[in-house]
């Protein structure tokens, strides 16, 4: 009788030249550690830009978050493998993985900081430009109802509730269901596999909501129950390695030339003309603004909203 010692699962991760971006040898390590094949995905500039107009079609509405297109190229590479994978999505967001968190803790050390309430500015990766921003943007600029009021609905709590879950929360019902959930939805579907998602098992849920947030974050470390109870299974320099997040090279690839002018060129496209005043738009290519912190994303926002209108309307 010959057994077969083949890996019952296989681990995906994405792959970069970069290795500024590249998590594939920690994800090769933890493979290695619960006995599981790990498969690299290596993603360059040429798959990333040429595949954002698949993307956005099949995606259904513009979504200006760059790991989007890296994890459409992730499930196009899984499904050569398999047709139903498990993803992670929830995670973050249940057991306080963001930065964010850890700042607010950090920042109520300080007496010198100006620490508004926490309902008073907090949405998040949600919000991604200004007012102002926005204002010098658009060409119809309709300010009478800001993200922030949107979201403020997610900020009914008791006095008892404490900042971070507060933030928590928010993440949950916008970012989390307007981009992350959205995005593994959409594109498993386009590349024709089944993502499961098992952090968002109710039973899981219900013990992660139910952790108090002192045991998910602190002044040092973010995730802290979920890094120690995944270090039971991975190596330690996995489970608490500083979190990078899903980090594609979009920024800097955006900055070749080659890239850089397919940018440009819808930039200067008569569809750009139609929503965007066309000063801001220049200024939005120059090295000062690019330079600028994440002031790429906003940059990627146009584009890909330009790259999706283009798809659905010529």
């Amino acid at each position: 009788m010959q057994i077969n010692t083949k890996p019952l699962y296989n681990i995906f991760s994405t792959a970069y030249e970069n290795k500024e971006f590249d998590e594939s040898d920690l994800a090769a390590a933890s493979a290695k550690a619960i006995g599981t094949e790990h498969v690299k995905v290596f993603i360059n500039e040429d798959d990333y830009f040429g595949v954002i107009p698949e993307a956005m079609r099949k995606m259904e509405q513009p979504l200006a978050d760059a790991s989007t297109i890296a994890f459409f190229l992730a499930c196009k590479g899984a499904k050569k493998y398999v047709d139903v994978c498990y993803s992670g999505e929830g995670a973050d967001e249940l057991f306080c993985g963001y930065h964010a968190y850890v700042r607010r803790l950090v920042n109520l050390q300080n007496p010198d900081y100006p620490n508004a309430p926490v309902e008073t500015y907090y949405i998040g990766n949600t919000k991604l430009m200004n007012e102002d921003d926005k204002k010098k943007l658009l060409k119809k600029y309709q300010g009478d109802l800001t993200p922030l009021e949107l979201a403020r609905s997610m900020y009914d709590f008791d006095e008892t509730t404490d900042d971070v879950t507060k933030m928590m929360l928010c993440d949950l019902n916008c970012w989390f269901e307007g981009d992350i959930m959205l995005n593994a939805e959409k594109m498993s579907k386009a590349a024709g596999i089944e993502a499961r998602t098992p952090f968002l098992d109710s039973r899981l849920y219900d013990v992660a909501c139910h952790i108090p947030s002192e045991y998910k974050v602190s002044l040092e470390e973010s995730k802290i129950v979920f890094r120690k109870a995944a270090a039971n299974m991975i190596p330690d320099e996995v489970a608490f390695r500083k979190k990078l997040g899903f980090a594609v090279p979009a920024r800097t690839w955006m900055r070749e030339e080659k890239y850089f002018n397919i940018i440009k060129s819808y930039f200067e496209s008569d569809n750009a003309k139609k929503f965007f005043n066309e000063d801001f738009l220049k200024e939005m290519l120059s090295d000062e603004f690019l330079d600028g912190m994440n002031n790429w994303r906003k940059t990627w926002a146009v584009y890909v909203f330009l790259v999706w209108y283009k798809e659905y309307f010529g």
